[in-house]
């Protein structure tokens, strides 16, 4: 028998033999039904979404007039050249692949990066601790984590 939740009418099942005495105590994991599955629609054009946070991110796009968003991810761009250049991203023409793992690259400077992994190059250093990284991405992560500790 379904339970639906009173905050936000979305319906839960037992997937298990727990019993439960409240339906407060239900994990919150939504069932959505088969017919209903992008149930979040744009008030403006009326394009569907399965999760709000996509909604709420294309509805950005008919409130910044001037960007250019891309269709794919929905990031933005202040100038159709580099939303086309990002374009390439999402492209099936990765045209530069490792000859040592074979992941390949929309981009040759992708690459060359990523070739830092395997020749065990670490040339992104924290300036905090001294750990050493092969990707820049890496790096800026781990200095995050600094955040916390530094008062």
């Amino acid at each position: 028998m379904p339970l639906s939740s009173t905050k936000c009418n979305a319906e839960f099942t037992q997937k298990c033999d727990t019993k439960f005495t409240q339906k407060c105590n239900l994990n919150h994991v939504h069932i959505l039904n088969r017919s209903d599955k992008k149930p979040h629609v744009c008030g403006v054009c009326g394009k569907r979404f399965s999760y709000l946070n996509g909604l709420i991110r294309h509805e950005m796009t008919h409130k910044t007039k001037g960007l250019n968003f891309c269709d794919v991810c929905g990031k933005s761009f202040d100038s159709k050249s580099r939303l086309q250049s990002h374009s390439v991203s999402h492209s099936s023409g990765r045209r530069f692949s490792c000859d040592l793992c074979g992941k390949a690259f929309s981009y040759k400077s992708d690459l060359q990066k990523h070739r830092n992994i395997h020749a065990h190059r670490k040339p992104y250093v924290c300036h905090v601790c001294g750990k050493d990284f092969a990707q820049k991405g890496n790096r800026d992560r781990h200095v995050k984590t600094h955040r916390y500790l530094i008062s």
